[in-house]
């Protein structure tokens, strides 16, 4: 019996520290709306994109939503893109994963910039390169690290473009790192950045540890220190 009691107190101190599961905080699959499909949370341009619904990446009916109307060569890096206000209320550990696709003549790198405070400020998280085009690819990134990501109604994640780190040749012009936007298709060195490339995104998913409620961790373990204390009276007895 006392072994039994042992182990609920054991089990109550594993419990309160990692009984949590992994979960869908906030999705978007935009068919055709902005709305996310799962939990709280908004989608805005910024810097003056436009966007609309296209065909998707699984065909049939699916839709996905392309962005376009970035800036000309060589300015506003990191000014123009889209974000993505998030509820992480009662989660940690927040994770996002998508699926996005860049024209060979949209910029071949973009940042990923956080926000704590409902988009008042951003601070640049990571800067990613497509290495690709014309194709749907999956992509994620972990946010768990991020100060201020867990648990807060005011979190979100934005996508801007940005100019290339690496030094690269685009139409014939040679150009040095963080000068100019980089073209998806950089296979050729004859191809050419334009304003009027686009991003497209499907099936946006930020999950997250589901986080116990206070009040069932001070329940547990109310019920596991009467039990060991009821323990320790019966061997002083």
């Amino acid at each position: 019996m006392f072994k039994r009691l042992r182990s609920f107190a054991g089990f109550a101190v594993v419990w309160c520290s990692s009984a949590c599961w992994a979960d869908v905080v906030t999705e978007w699959n935009f068919e055709d709306t902005l709305l996310p499909d799962v939990g709280v949370g908004s989608v805005s341009l910024v810097g003056g994109t436009t966007a609309m619904f296209d065909n998707g990446p699984f065909g049939g009916n699916n839709r996905a939503w392309y962005t376009t109307n970035y800036a000309p060569q060589e300015t506003e890096s990191g000014q123009r893109g889209v974000q993505f206000l998030i509820d992480t209320t009662g989660y940690a550990e927040i994770q996002i994963h998508w699926i996005s696709r860049a024209s060979g003549d949209q910029s071949n790198w973009y940042q990923i910039e956080t926000t704590v405070d409902g988009g008042v400020n951003w601070l640049a998280f990571e800067e990613k390169e497509y290495g690709s085009f014309d194709t749907f690819e999956f992509i994620g990134a972990d946010l768990s690290h991020v100060s201020g990501s867990s648990d807060n109604p005011g979190f979100g994640v934005r996508f801007t473009a940005i100019f290339s780190p690496l030094e690269f040749v685009s139409n014939g012009i040679a150009f040095g790192p963080n000068q100019a936007y980089e073209p998806a298709d950089s296979v050729s060195e004859l191809s050419a950045y334009s304003p009027l490339g686009h991003y497209g995104f499907d099936q946006l998913v930020v999950s997250g540890t589901a986080v116990p409620e206070p009040g069932a961790c001070a329940a547990l373990w109310l019920t596991s220190s009467v039990l060991v204390a009821q323990r320790h009276r019966r061997r002083a007895v």
